[in-house]
């Protein structure tokens, strides 16, 4: 955890001070991940796609243009949408944007088939984009990112790394084409379990066009299943990638019972909802925290790890028992307060305690056995700062308490 100390507040009160408590889960926990995708909106990624991609239970891109069957036949395209499969766009009518250069033409084939996908149903967000024949002039470019996130062109082994941002508006892709193999794109999916994203490109599935055999997209399903990859839409995926590299260095500011969290999004065609995995740090904090969003409590998952909405931008962690500074009682009932080579704990109900004393990073400075006392005296460490006295009930039926008190 970096930690960058930015103030010194009065004596009596706590350090503030800034640092970046969220680390992303790299590919949502999986070894690694993969989308398919398949493009122009074809009658055979209906009648032949579909009822695999329902067999195996997983979710693919669709990246449609109005050129071929889908610009009279968007009603199965749109209920794949709302069954959790992606449609993107792939402009109005399969133009080569490498040789457009008029906006009003590039406002047509970018922007109003943009809004096209998404009035036909909620589901379509058509955030991301795939370039017709993988190119597009820079002016082009500068007009898909003015409406999507995310920009698919092709050519290489669409691989991408954890953790390295790529050009988000020219990402790679691994064509399938006449000439292609399973073997070869069976390697591909081995790359990705290494740690990468891996992103197929697809035409037709058994007819149409730059043909994938039913057989043969259905093998290499299976065996991105079987390598236990994250099967998932290129706008899912996508923007799990891109908002990590935004958490990862979000700052949080302490408060006087913990910290918040705030961060912006990447890009205004985000989607609407982004779930993100993250490792979060919560020791600096206590045993026993609140993670919340919006007033909302988060649990965390079995192994440890919190799954949060990155689009609500905020997030708060908190001590579940807290008070302010000196002699406020808390809810066990006792108080707690500093005198000249002690702390005093008045109050205390009946049962055994230990405690701990720590500074406001979490570094245990001291900890013992309380004694059984209505006043209890614990001898303040040398140490020139804040520190945080946690009272500890060995009672299951009651929970640790944390106050800040100035030490020496």
């Amino acid at each position: 955890m970096k930690i960058v100390l930015f103030a010194l507040l009065a004596f009596g009160t706590v350090f503030a001070y800034a640092f970046t408590p969220a680390k992303t889960v790299a590919w949502n926990g999986y070894p690694g991940a993969v989308t398919f995708t398949f493009d122009d909106g074809l009658e055979s990624q209906i009648t032949t796609l579909k009822p695999i991609i329902e067999e195996l239970g997983i979710k693919v891109t669709f990246f449609a243009t109005s050129a071929f069957y889908f610009g009279s036949n968007s009603a199965p395209f749109v209920a794949l949408a709302q069954a959790g499969n992606e449609i993107g766009n792939h402009t109005t009518t399969h133009a080569n944007l490498s040789s457009v250069t008029d906006d009003a033409t590039l406002a047509n084939e970018i922007t109003a088939h943009a809004q096209k996908l998404r009035a036909l149903d909620a589901s379509m967000e058509a955030t991301t984009f795939a370039t017709p024949y993988c190119v597009a002039s820079s002016q082009a470019y500068q007009k898909i990112n003015d409406n999507h996130f995310m920009s698919r062109n092709c050519g290489g082994s669409g691989l991408f790394s954890w953790g390295t941002e790529p050009n988000w508006m020219q990402m790679d892709s691994h064509y399938w084409q006449s000439s292609s193999t399973v073997s070869d794109f069976t390697n591909s999916l081995t790359q990705a379990a290494t740690g990468k994203w891996y992103v197929q490109l697809n035409h037709g599935v058994g007819g149409d066009w730059d043909v994938i055999s039913g057989n043969d997209i259905k093998t290499l399903m299976q065996a991105a299943k079987d390598k236990n990859l994250w099967i998932d839409t290129y706008q899912r995926i996508g923007s799990y990638y891109r908002a990590s590299f935004t958490m990862d260095k979000a700052e949080a500011v302490t408060t006087d019972d913990g910290y918040t969290l705030s961060w912006t999004s990447p890009h205004a065609h985000f989607p609407k909802s982004v779930k993100l995995r993250i490792n979060l740090d919560v020791s600096s904090i206590d045993d026993d925290v609140v993670v919340s969003q919006n007033g909302v409590e988060i649990s965390p998952e079995s192994d440890g790890t919190y799954i949060i909405e990155f689009m609500d931008l905020n997030l708060s962690v908190q001590k579940k028992a807290i008070t302010s500074l000196g002699s406020k009682k808390v809810n066990l009932n006792f108080k707690v307060r500093a005198e000249k080579n002690e702390f005093l704990v008045d109050g205390l109900s009946s049962g055994n305690y230990t405690y701990r004393i720590s500074d406001v990073r979490g570094k245990v400075l001291a900890q013992g056995v309380l004694p059984a006392e209505n006043e209890a005296r614990i001898a303040r460490p040398a140490y020139n700062g804040v520190v945080l006295v946690s009272i500890i009930p060995e009672s299951s039926a009651q929970k640790a308490t944390t106050v800040m008190l100035p030490s020496l």
